[in-house]
């Protein structure tokens, strides 16, 4: 049958009869992206970046990962309810997605942070994108249930070097310049 291989979970279809490719597609689709907005999920973009790593280090192209923080979508939650904040996060999710590239990679980390990685793209591009993205969301206001909504984020970016050696090492710098962003006032993009 047909092997799906998904980080490290492989789904086998044995009878072809019983599974056609809609529902592979779909199956495909509920496990490697976001339930709420469509994005990548966290696992999947793990072996997105362990795959860009790789290449990466092939070709000797640089490439930036950069995490977003929705601004406010705590506040929200607690004045308009879980539903206006999931909302909010959606269609802040369905901006990023309009706003970068098709190649770049889009996806949701945990409950209002996002992530994104930009291949082949060097720092001195991604941060007049990042920001244009920061002032395009700022700007734009959602109508939720009847009140408009609005939010901006904190982002943290990095560019990938050689002399970053494990996902992890490279998530943990992302991760210090998110930290700086939102200390420095959030609404924001630092870069490393």
């Amino acid at each position: 049958g047909d092997l799906i291989m998904v980080g490290g979970t492989v789904l086998q279809f044995a009878q072809q009869r019983e599974v056609d490719g809609d529902t592979q597609s779909q199956l495909y689709d509920l496990v490697t992206h976001d339930s709420l907005t469509g994005l990548y999920n966290r696992r999947h973009f793990e072996t997105l970046l362990d795959q860009e790593i790789a290449r990466s280090r092939r070709r000797g192209r640089e490439f930036v990962v950069a995490a977003l923080e929705l601004d406010g979508v705590s506040g929200v939650r607690e004045a308009d309810g879980t539903p206006a904040a999931e909302e909010l996060i959606k269609r802040c999710a369905r901006l990023v997605q309009m706003e970068l590239r098709e190649d770049d990679i889009k996806a949701r980390l945990d409950d209002q942070q996002l992530i994104l990685l930009l291949p082949e793209t060097p720092m001195s591009e991604a941060q007049p994108l990042l920001e244009r993205l920061r002032q395009r969301l700022a700007e734009a206001e959602f109508n939720v249930s009847g009140k408009v909504l609005s939010s901006t984020f904190s982002a943290g970016a990095i560019s990938w070097t050689t002399a970053i050696t494990t996902r992890q090492e490279l998530l943990q710098k992302v991760d210090t310049a998110l930290y700086q962003a939102r200390q420095a006032g959030r609404n924001r993009v630092v870069t490393g």
